[in-house]
């Protein structure tokens, strides 16, 4: 069984959907307010982000050792939060977690999972065939403008990553 922590968007689903597809078993611990209603067609879990015991019981009695995070995933509203015992116990481990960057963030949630037993896991490790193949997909190659384009934004992701600045960029 994959543990899918699932966010916001149809990215966990499609993770899900692969997993089975392969023979696999899921169970979708569900993120209230930001994941999609559909987990409910898998067996799932809704849990409050500050619920860290719940996510852990809830894959630790899936019998998941393996979890993979997908979908998007909003900044909580720290009033919304209801903490319970599991995260309360971690309080130490947690300070200034939300006063980094997104990826800052995830680097340290992914680290408490892993302290708790579970092997993290990208989508594309356990869902390969979501990925787009290699090279070319289209008919039409990339014009000489675009490809220098295409270097600069790839130049300036590769400048902005040591500073968790961003994601994608846009060159034109």
């Amino acid at each position: 069984t994959i543990g899918i922590l699932a966010g916001g968007g149809r990215l966990p689903l499609l993770v899900a959907e692969s997993v089975i597809a392969h023979g696999g078993g899921v169970h979708i611990v569900a993120l209230e307010g930001d994941a999609d209603r559909q987990v409910a067609r898998f067996p799932h879990t809704w849990a409050n982000i500050g619920a860290f015991g719940r996510m852990l019981g809830a894959l630790r009695g899936a019998g998941a050792e393996e979890l993979v995070i997908a979908g998007g995933i909003r900044r909580p509203d720290l009033r919304r939060v209801r903490p319970d015992l599991g995260l309360v116990r971690l309080l130490p481990m947690l300070t200034g977690i939300l006063a980094g960057g997104d990826n800052a963030v995830l680097t340290q949630v992914v680290r408490l999972f892993e302290r708790e037993g579970l092997r993290v896991r990208g989508a594309h490790e356990v869902a390969p065939d979501l990925l787009a193949p290699a090279g070319r997909m289209g008919t039409v190659p990339l014009p000489s403008a675009a490809k220098a384009d295409a270097t600069l934004a790839f130049d300036l992701m590769a400048a902005l990553a040591p500073l968790d600045a961003g994601q994608a960029a846009v060159v034109a």
